[in-house]
């Protein structure tokens, strides 16, 4: 329950913008490798970001 805890806080600290480092700092991740090993990714998060590259591949071309 307590890393459930952790890694929501790390979730939305980094949702609302927090810099990676003091996320880190906050939720005692040592290395950026421990960090990124629990993928704090929401799915909204990352559907909405495919979306982006998404629209940005379908949009026109400039000449």
């Amino acid at each position: 329950m307590l890393h459930d805890m952790r890694r929501s806080a790390a979730r939305n600290m980094s949702q609302e913008g927090m810099p990676q480092h003091l996320v880190m700092k906050a939720t005692g991740h040592k290395t950026v490798e421990m960090f990124h090993r629990y993928a704090i990714v929401s799915q909204a998060d990352l559907e909405e970001a495919l979306g982006r590259v998404a629209d940005k591949d379908s949009a026109p071309r400039g000449e």
